[in-house]
């Protein structure tokens, strides 16, 4: 997921200065890869979606492009959804099972806080985790996957690129959508 988000955000990066119809495919066939690889990348689209649909607003990029993108992604996943759709009555198996399927397990119960599996899901612990993911990824956390030390070693790094006309935003608002949603909805179910 992590080598698939970096094309796809040097993709998306491309696509916001150049633009063109075969970065539009291309954007719109990684974001589906995104998700196709694992369910975490619903997460990822959607705040790529959110830079997408901004530069669309702002006409930076065209309304056709944007359709592009679009277009291309849900073909691209559709086949899948459908074969899942057919065998379990859950496009999206295993998420929201029990929103397709009423009655059948929930197999990700959102808050449900259990602290064995890491820090408390409140505020102080949003603040914490990636100290304790950093410094002991393997005991609480799925750290070794996320990034482990990596993350806070390399973050001063971000700062080296803020200027007027810096990438930067891009990055840090698709990694802070990624982490709360990582947070709050994701990290207790990863970890069984």
């Amino acid at each position: 997921l992590g080598t698939l988000l970096a094309i796809s955000l040097i993709l998306l990066l491309y696509w916001r200065t150049e633009g063109g119809w075969g970065a539009s495919f291309l954007l719109g066939l990684f974001i589906a890869i995104l998700i196709l690889s694992k369910f975490h990348g619903f997460v990822l689209v959607f705040a790529m979606g959110v830079v997408i649909l901004f530069d669309t607003v702002t006409r930076r990029r065209s309304f056709a492009e944007l359709t592009a993108v679009t277009v291309t992604g849900i073909l691209m996943v559709l086949p899948h959804f459908i074969d899942t759709y057919f065998a379990t009555g859950n496009p999206v198996f295993p998420i929201l099972n029990s929103l397709w399927n009423p009655g059948e397990p929930d197999y990700f119960p959102i808050g449900k806080d259990n602290t064995s599996l890491g820090v408390s899901q409140n505020l102080v612990g949003m603040f914490v985790a990636p100290w304790y993911f950093s410094i002991q990824p393997v005991g609480l956390f799925d750290g070794m996957m996320l990034g482990g030390p990596v993350i806070l070693a390399l973050a001063p790094i971000a700062t080296l690129q803020f200027s007027k006309y810096s990438k930067i935003g891009v990055l840090l608002f698709v990694s802070g959508v990624y982490y709360l949603a990582w947070f709050w909805l994701i990290n207790q179910q990863v970890r069984f």
